[in-house]
């Protein structure tokens, strides 16, 4: 099976939101795994899907061609998350071969959980299986680092210009896991926003109205 790209958009209200920046990624990561750029017509074939009012594309595109699927909005709502025993492996780009994040979420099913958050090998916090981490320690916003590998995801960056935006302090950094403890966590992706995490590792988690603030921004 060959190795490609994809990327999972939203239709919201009849449009795309972030269309730009997804394409601007899909092309980016084409060129890095050396394959043509995304076939000609590729945002007016996206834009002509958006009639559905609310749904979510997944955009394919491989050696063999380009595929494009439509699906229901997922569930919306805080998350129950868990610390997955699958470490990270690096991935800069939004590629098909995403073992560990497969495996992560099957773990996370299996304990009853929406989403698992992977560590790197070293044990630094990373991402989870489809969403970017972000958690409110006191007054600093804080998130993994790119440097780790992890996806340079939409919603991520999105939710960081909002917060420079509000003048909230943030960083990007290696953190170990227990600097979630006591923290407000939140996770995001471009399909679902800004989502609250009710529960880790089976323990509830504290929000935060700072994180409803980014969640209302969110879609502009």
């Amino acid at each position: 099976m060959s190795i490609g790209l994809f990327e999972t958009l939203r239709i919201r209200d009849g449009r795309i939101p972030f269309l730009a920046e997804h394409l601007a990624r899909l092309g980016a990561g084409l060129w890095r795994l050396g394959l043509e750029s995304a076939p000609p017509g590729l945002e007016h074939r996206l834009r002509s899907l958006a009639h559905v009012g609310e749904g979510v594309l997944r955009v394919t595109i491989d050696a063999s061609g380009e595929k494009i699927e439509t699906r229901a909005v997922p569930p919306l709502g805080a998350l129950r998350l868990v610390t997955a025993t699958v470490r990270h492996r690096a991935y800069p780009i939004k590629s098909t071969d995403r073992s560990p994040f497969d495996e992560a979420r099957a773990e996370a099913e299996r304990r009853g959980a929406d989403e698992g958050m992977l560590l790197t090998a070293d044990g630094y916090l990373a991402e989870g299986s489809f969403t970017s981490l972000f958690f409110w320690s006191d007054e600093l916003l804080c998130t993994p680092d790119l440097g780790l590998g992890i996806l340079p995801g939409i919603g991520r960056a999105r939710v960081i210009a909002l917060a420079r935006k509000a003048q909230f302090a943030h960083a990007e950094g290696r953190f170990a896991p227990a600097a979630l403890q006591d923290a407000a966590p939140f996770l995001v992706n471009a399909v679902r926003g800004v989502m609250e995490v009710g529960s880790l590792d089976g323990s509830p988690i504290r929000s935060d109205p700072r994180t409803v603030s980014l969640l209302e921004g969110f879609w502009g």
